[in-house]
Order: C-alpha cells, then structure tokens, then sequence
C-alpha cells in the first residue's frame, strides 16, 4: 500500500526552487500545505504527484497499482483554483479514500468560512465578503453595500501572514489603501473584532485538527492586533508572556479543550477535512473568536525547540491517520 501526496501549482502556474534534504534542489509549491516535506513516514510507502491547473495541458497521469489513498495538499482555493478543480477531477475517476477532498478545500474561501460556521455556539466568525475594487473609493463602497461595521481588514485574496493586511477605521484612512495595485485581483473585507484583554494585550491560539482530535500546536501574544511568528520577539521581552504561553501549552487539553471541542467537533463536521487549522482568540470562558479556519497553515516547519514535542504529536495523528485511511 502506497500514500500519494498531490501537490499543484497556483493559477500562476509559477513555483519556487530551494536546495533539498539530500543534496538536490526542491520545489515549493505555495498554497500546499506541506505535509510531505516535513515528515519521516518510516514504513509507511509515500509516492508525489503535481499537477497543473486548467486549461494547461497535464502530463498522462499514472497511478501505481499499490496507491490505496490520496494526500491531497492543495489547500489554497483563492490561488489555486484551477488546480483544485483538476485534483477534484482526478479524484472522481479513482475509487481510493482521499484526505482533503478538493471539493471541500474549494468550500474554504474566506467569504464562506463565516457561512459554514454559522450560529455554533459559543463560537464567532466576523463577517466576510469577496470582490474586486478598482480603486480605494470602492473598498468603502463596497463596506457600506455589504452592510460591514468599521474597523474593517483589508487584504487580497491569496495572501497569506498578514503581508497585504491593513486595518481601517473609518473614511479618514483612505491614504492607507493607496499601498494596493488594484491591478484586478479579489480582495476580502472582514470586520475586525476588537479582542484585546484587560492587560491591553493580544493572544492567539493556533490549533491543529487531524482526524477529528485538536491538537494545540502554539500560543502568541502582542501589544498589536496582528499576531505572527514575529510576536516571538515581544514575549522574549516579557519573560512571564513566556511563562503564560508554556502553562497554555501544559494545560491546553485539560483546561481548555474541555470548552472548546463541542465548537470544534461541529466545524470539523461541517469542513469535512481530516487535515486543517484554526487560528483564534480563546476567552477565558472558552468562548472561540475566529480568525482563520483552513488547511493552508504553516503546521510542521519550525525553528523553535520548544514546540518540538507537541510537532511531533501532530507528525503521530497524522501518520496514524494515513493508516487507518489506507486500509479503509
């Protein structure tokens, strides 16, 4: 039995090249998430496969006798579209078990999380919507026709680490949209949920799903709204932020994800994927507020020691999850 990891080009068709593990060059795909280059599979049998987007002509595909399961890794539907709506073809011709169906990872645009998530308790997604605005003028627009409260985030769509994310509070910050081309790409609009605790500070928990189970996988705090990796440097600054995010870490499944999973088990049933992240605030009543919920996230890379153990509990699920999905 053989696991075939299918990864995809974007609707640029463009990849990008960088030394590999063994001496030889890789390509990196974005919007895939990665899971076979960051993983031993030990004696699990692993075989790749990339594809191109429509209406690019795709090179005859063979699939080994011994492939039992299909790993799709597309995970962007915003930049890879074309190429999802070719692994969703593939799929329906072959009668194996696949680990996020592109069908489903098409349903994970920003503008229809909001939807799918829609009235779970305990659990809050700000409003989204998707268009095309040509100048500034037409992002406030498009706020007042969609009926969205300021502030509002600003970011084009596809992007991803808070690269093109600007936060608006009201007409008086036009200047801030002259950054963007406004060349024809889609942008997204979501309304900005002030989540700041007494301390005047931000925390975000990034939580991983694989086969159903959460998973913690980290805590950040900041002194600003948009939490990265970067955030790092701050809690450095402020050892008992250090402390905060190891006791996070230590009691996640006994204290906190006694709250939460209700909330989860539902989004998990409603995404239908086996494989996908949440990022969020969680309140001290365990209350979700949601920033984003997809299969895209940077989960296995790290540069972190301290997270070294709770990666390799995520690298297990996954790996346990590849062989019960192989046998089915």
């Amino acid at each position: 039995m053989s696991t075939l990891f299918i990864s995809g080009f974007n609707d640029k068709n463009t990849a990008t090249m960088s030394p590999g593990r063994h001496g030889g060059a890789d390509y990196r795909y974005d919007g895939c998430c990665g899971i076979y280059g960051y993983m031993d599979f030990g004696r699990i049998s692993v075989d790749t496969l990339t594809l191109f987007g429509f209406p690019l002509n795709q090179q005859k595909i063979r699939i080994s006798k011994k492939t039992s399961l299909l790993f799709n890794e597309i995970s962007d539907p915003d930049s890879h579209y074309k190429t999802l709506k070719r692994c969703e073809e593939l799929c329906s011709k072959l009668p194996l078990p696949v680990i996020n169906h592109p069908s489903k990872i098409l349903n994970t645009t920003r503008d229809n999380i909001p939807v799918l998530l829609k009235d779970i308790a305990g659990l809050t997604v700000p409003g989204t919507v998707r268009f095309t605005p040509l100048s500034p003028e037409d992002i406030y627009t498009e706020i007042d026709r969609a009926g969205l409260a300021f502030p509002v985030i600003v970011r084009t769509a596809g992007s991803h680490g808070g690269i093109s994310s600007i936060l608006i509070s009201g007409h008086d910050d036009l200047d801030k949209l002259h950054v963007y081309a406004f060349d024809g790409s889609a942008f997204y609009l979501t309304e900005y949920v002030d989540y700041a605790r007494e301390d005047g500070l931000y925390r975000k928990y990034r939580i991983v799903v694989v086969g159903g189970v959460p998973l913690f996988r980290h805590y950040l705090v900041n002194n600003e709204w948009m939490i990265h990796a970067s955030s790092r440097e701050f809690m450095e600054e402020n050892e008992h932020l250090m402390e905060e995010a190891k006791t996070r870490r230590e009691t996640f499944d006994e204290q906190i994800l006694p709250m939460v999973k209700p909330a989860i088990d539902e989004i998990t049933r409603r995404l239908g994927l086996e494989y996908y992240g949440i990022d969020c605030n969680i309140d001290e009543q365990g209350n979700i507020l949601v920033f984003e919920v997809n299969a895209n996230m940077n989960i296995l890379s790290n540069t972190v020691k301290s997270m070294e153990g709770q990666l390799e509990r995520i690298k297990e699920h996954i790996r346990e999850l590849i062989k019960n999905y192989a046998t089915t």
